[in-house]
């Protein structure tokens, strides 16, 4: 397989591995259900924890619990690019509210380690916890936004 069709292979699967383990998590009804603070949501967390330290990343989490996965650059001052997204979900939700821009992160990461890429940034994928808490919206939506968007 040419480096192109590899590279498309591994973010296929990278996307539908992530996509599939971390829908899995959910609470019944129709659509997904991973509520904010929620054991659902703790699980996915350590899912993509899992995951990410699979790939040789370092992991970190700050006191809101977003969790926070680094692959260094050549350059340790260039600034970092944050790429991620949330893993809560609105009651019902879609297949890929929040949990799609965390595998594409991952897909992103994949790449790299199995390219042996390396870039002079710092690549650092956020996970921001319990984005969707609905009884501490304001400063949530906030924090989250700062590292998502």
């Amino acid at each position: 397989m040419n480096q192109p069709a590899a590279i498309q292979a591994t973010i296929r699967e990278t996307i539908s591995r992530i996509l599939t383990r971390v829908n899995a998590l959910s609470a019944g009804g129709p659509g997904w259900t991973r509520p904010s603070y929620s054991d659902l949501e703790s699980s996915a967390h350590a899912l993509i924890e899992e995951e990410v330290l699979r790939l040789g990343l370092e992991v970190s989490r700050d006191e809101a619990g977003n969790l926070f996965a680094r692959l260094r650059g050549s350059d340790p001052a260039a600034t970092p690019l944050y790429v991620g997204s949330h893993l809560d979900t609105v009651s019902q939700g879609g297949a890929y509210d929040g949990q799609a821009g965390v595998a594409a992160a991952m897909a992103l990461a994949a790449c790299f380690h199995a390219t042996g890429t390396r870039r002079r940034w710092i690549s650092s994928s956020p996970s921001p916890a319990r984005k969707r808490a609905s009884g501490f919206r304001p400063p949530i939506s906030a924090r989250a936004g700062r590292w998502a968007g």
